[in-house]
């Protein structure tokens, strides 16, 4: 027959062999829901996006790059940490405000940079990319949209190549198709 135990702190012993140690039988589990084991810096879920569409980009002043993602989040007090690289050719405008957004973050400038490739064949047929390294705390919960872009500060023509995941239809060097741009989100408890 089973019954049920309510407690609000369980400790083990403070001295002997097994002292601060809580021991479970030898074949015996603790199952608990998605979330409700978890100790800070735990990896709660981990989340992978890749985006391999070739896309010729056009020049404003703010655009949404890549939308279109959401990520579940289970956990009021957890927070995220991005992980990203997205590939361009032929470069056009730096100093972008490259951002990411994720719930209601709002545009995010930190932990995004765009990575420049000297070369003696000038920015037309140079590959570069965007980093993506960013850390966001917030009490949001469920699904929230993920989106990445550039608001420039300057009106007009703005962006930062003239290819995004840049395939063989623009240079038949490139193999194994279009270049991927990654985005890896994870949820750690804190």
């Amino acid at each position: 027959m089973a019954s049920e135990l309510t407690v609000q702190t369980i400790r083990g012993p403070s001295s002997g062999a097994n002292a601060n140690k809580i021991l479970l039988g030898s074949g015996q589990q603790i199952i608990a829901p998605a979330g409700g084991l978890v100790a800070p810096g735990q990896v709660i879920q981990v989340q992978h996006y890749k985006n391999n569409t070739a896309t010729t980009l056009s020049g404003m002043q703010t655009y949404s790059l890549w939308s279109g993602m959401t990520f579940n989040k289970k956990m009021s007090n957890s927070k995220l940490l991005l992980l990203g690289q997205l590939v361009f050719r032929d470069g056009q405008s730096y100093f972008m405000g490259e951002y990411w957004r994720v719930g209601g973050s709002g545009y995010r400038y930190d932990g995004v940079i765009q990575h420049g490739y000297a070369s003696d064949a000038g920015d037309t047929s140079v590959q570069f990319g965007w980093t993506i390294n960013a850390e966001y705390i917030t009490s949001e919960v469920g699904n929230l949209a993920v989106d990445i872009g550039w608001n420039a500060n300057a009106a007009g023509g703005n962006m930062p190549a003239m290819t995004w995941n840049p395939g063989t239809g623009q240079d038949s060097r490139i193999s194994g198709g279009a270049k991927y741009s990654t985005l890896t989100i994870m949820e750690i408890a804190q």
